[in-house]
């Protein structure tokens, strides 16, 4: 039974974790709301472009961030080993180098193929084509930087010293949020500018934390076998979390932006907006799930066992608190808050009218996304993935039926949602509690 002293004394662990990490992604929220902000009120075009570029860099980011989740697993199990720290540092190592490789590949793909690729998936052509590739043009260096970002921050999780992360992305989101204004408001650059100040700010932050892990950043020729033996590891392990990912949050949304794009530009607008506003609610919960991942990857004796039901439970009750309260004061601003993105009337009223359907139809990736992190931290990442592909194939068809077939658009949309995160929620949580009844008893 939880607790209230049991309660408080895991809610202090994890939010110890978390709470830097919120205030981290809540900078990172703000600076991609500013730059769609003032992109939104350069024109509708420009928005969709960049929304829809920034949406596919980010669920790219989303399925390579797991090699960082996978090295925040391996790197907290090597800590509490004896002498684990030089163990710790391959790690730390090898995913810098696989990192860097992958980040280079892409960075050289959008570089070159930017123009078919957003032709072909999003169906843009003419001006908002040109604003895509223009974009993509400068932030095809945004995976790589990322990528590397991602894995400072993990080794600073596992430090569990997240005030670092906490520093640092509070001061890429000033020199955002400073050159936003120079480049677009003061000397009128549009959305090249907007990629600038992004990329410029992501180096800033890498350099900061290169310098603060300067000891833990060693490179020895003679263990470079190690680092191929890891890397080839992680790859290994990652799999499964990438899949995951991929159909998730990868294939699954963009699939839905396809759909939206055909059906109207203030329709993607819109859907867009609700995005970024649902994201605001749903950044705890991500930080929650991490700092779990964390914790229980660091659980080291027997008389800990009881951590491995507790942690998520109580991740679980943090984060639906947020959640509804993030919603229920969204849903009270609905006819204001579109604005403070874009000042086109029909996107917000379409913002206004849907908002309410929207956060019905994510609550259930709330209790999702907790048993999904514990699941991967107990080895259970195929179990995951599987699931995972059966029930988004059958939200796939449903999708297809609701918004092709009886043209609900944006209803379709959200039904899909709505059954998709119910059913793998429960197949999560009945799963882990099963798995842990089983092994930990």
């Amino acid at each position: 039974m939880l607790s209230l002293e049991k309660f408080r004394l895991a809610s202090k662990d994890l939010n110890k974790i978390a709470l830097p990490l919120m205030i981290q992604n809540m900078a990172g929220v703000i600076i991609v709301a500013t730059d769609k902000a003032i992109i939104g009120r350069v024109s509708p075009e420009a928005f969709n472009a960049v929304g829809a570029v920034g949406t596919l860099l980010s669920l790219l980011a989303g399925i390579l961030g797991y090699i960082s989740v996978q090295f925040n697993i391996a790197g907290g199990k090597a800590s509490i080993k004896e002498n684990g720290s030089s163990e710790l540092i391959d790690e730390f190592t090898s995913a810098i180098f696989l990192n860097a490789i992958i980040g280079i590949f892409f960075f050289g793909v959008l570089l070159l193929f930017s123009r078919p690729l957003f032709s072909i998936l999003y169906g843009f052509e003419g001006y908002m084509l040109d604003s895509a590739v223009a974009y993509a043009s400068i932030m095809s260096i945004y995976l790589l930087l990322q990528l590397l970002l991602f894995s400072f921050g993990s080794l600073f999780k596992i430090k569990r010293n997240t005030k670092w992360i906490l520093y640092v992305s509070l001061s890429v989101m000033g020199i955002n949020l400073l050159l936003d204004f120079i480049f677009i408001i003061g000397m009128g650059f549009g959305v090249r500018a907007a990629a600038l100040s992004n990329v410029i700010a992501k180096l800033v932050g890498l350099t900061i934390y290169v310098i603060l892990c300067r000891k833990e950043v060693k490179i020895s020729i003679d263990r470079f076998a190690i680092y191929g033996k890891k890397m080839v590891s992680t790859i290994k392990n990652c799999i499964p979390l990438m899949g995951q990912e991929v159909l998730e949050g990868s294939v699954f949304s963009l699939a839905i932006i396809s759909v939206i794009a055909r059906v109207g530009d203030y329709h993607l607008s819109a859907y867009l907006v609700l995005t970024l506003i649902l994201s605001f609610v749903m950044m705890p919960v991500y930080m929650y799930g991490s700092a779990i991942l964390t914790l229980v990857s660091q659980i080291d004796s027997k008389h800990e066992k009881e951590k491995y039901s507790l942690l998520p439970k109580v991740g679980l009750i943090l984060s639906l608190t947020i959640f509804i309260a993030g919603s229920v004061v969204f849903y009270i601003f609905r006819n204001l808050l579109p604005f403070a993105i874009t000042n086109n009337d029909d996107v917000v009223e379409i913002v206004s009218s849907f908002l309410v359907f929207m956060v019905i139809a994510n609550i259930f990736e709330v209790v999702s996304t907790i048993y999904k992190y514990s699941l991967q931290v107990i080895g259970l990442s195929k179990f995951v993935l599987y699931r995972t592909a059966i029930v988004n194939l059958v939200a796939a068809i449903i999708l297809v039926v609701t918004t092709q077939v009886f043209r609900f658009e944006l209803y379709g949309v959200f039904i899909c949602l709505f059954l998709n995160y119910s059913v793998v929620s429960l197949v999560y949580f009945f799963k882990y509690k099963k798995t842990i009844q089983a092994t930990h008893a």
